[in-house]
């Protein structure tokens, strides 16, 4: 009888002490790796998006495109730009990592060119290359990175293949504290130019127009009597030189700030087309154009 007591005694004991273990902490260190899991997936989601909007943006840099507006996101940190084909581009900007490899971008060794590089918090910088050990451009290549394990890993060809990112010692480098925005900040910077400034310093300028206007109150295909000169309102905005093209036996002209006037041909003008197009290309001071194209017909 005593020995069941002990044994009952016993039991009991251990289930209290069941019952009082408190596993706060455990769980504590269970979400606090879970919340940093999640914020280092949004990090690297965030700077592969940079990194292709930075890419889009050199391009269109060298195809005479460029920046038309910038502005502060509405989802928390970052800017908003758009260019002056009409494409816009979320990229974040200002976070600072602690001991995290910044991607980045910088001119060649030769001062020209402009490539993908890895920079190192303690200052130093490596060109990302390729197989072949050639430097990846930044205005052709879009790399992609990615976490495996705990080390940073890259690819150049859209995840054909991985390589780890590597310290100044071949190391691969591991994770530790908060990833770095590739972009610190976006200013206009003069009258004509926007300067992206990312976070190794180096500092990018890009064509910068508010606003190239050029609308013509018409709509659909102007029909016109022959001879018949028809005068059309223009609201116009930053146009600081302009061309124009016409059908054959046409004439137009256009009054700065004011209105374009379009004279059809002569009845009997064997030479005339009946229809056409009227260009009027506009350019602005950086030397970015748009175009306005109106439909017009004559005796038909």
């Amino acid at each position: 009888m005593k020995a069941r007591t002990i044994i009952l005694i016993f039991a009991a004991a251990i289930a209290a002490a069941s019952c009082s273990y408190d596993d706060s902490e455990l769980r504590n260190r269970i979400d606090s790796l879970d919340s940093r899991v999640t914020a280092l997936e949004k990090d690297i989601r965030e700077i592969n998006s940079d990194i292709e909007s930075m890419h889009s943006l050199l391009v269109k840099m060298n195809n005479n495109i460029g920046i038309s507006s910038i502005s502060s996101s509405t989802e928390g940190s970052g800017i908003v730009i758009t260019t002056t084909d009409g494409n816009v581009y979320n990229i974040t900007d200002g976070k600072d990592g602690t001991d995290s490899p910044v991607i980045g971008i910088r001119k060649g060794e030769d001062g020209t060119g402009l490539y993908w590089v890895c920079e190192y918090p303690d200052g130093h910088f490596s060109y990302f290359t390729d197989d072949e050990g050639k430097p990846l451009s930044a205005e052709t290549v879009v790399p992609t990175i990615r976490l495996e394990g705990n080390h940073w890993q890259l690819s150049y060809n859209g995840g054909q293949s991985w390589s780890d990112i590597t310290d100044g010692q071949g190391n691969p480098v591991d994770v530790s504290g908060d990833c770095y925005a590739l972009v610190a900040g976006v200013e206009v910077t003069g009258e004509d130019k926007v300067t992206i400034t990312l976070s190794n310093g180096e500092k990018l300028d890009f064509p910068y127009l508010c606003e190239l206007l050029f609308e013509v109150e018409a709509d659909g295909i102007q029909t016109f009597g022959y001879s018949q000169t028809r005068s059309y309102q223009v609201t116009a905005r930053n146009v600081s030189s302009y061309v124009l093209n016409v059908p054959g036996g046409w004439k137009a002209s256009y009054i700065a700030g004011g209105s374009l006037s379009i004279t059809a041909p002569a009845e009997g003008n064997e030479y005339a087309e009946k229809e056409g197009k009227i260009d009027v290309i506009v350019f602005a001071r950086n030397g970015l154009a748009s175009m306005f194209t109106l439909e017009v017909s004559v005796g038909l």
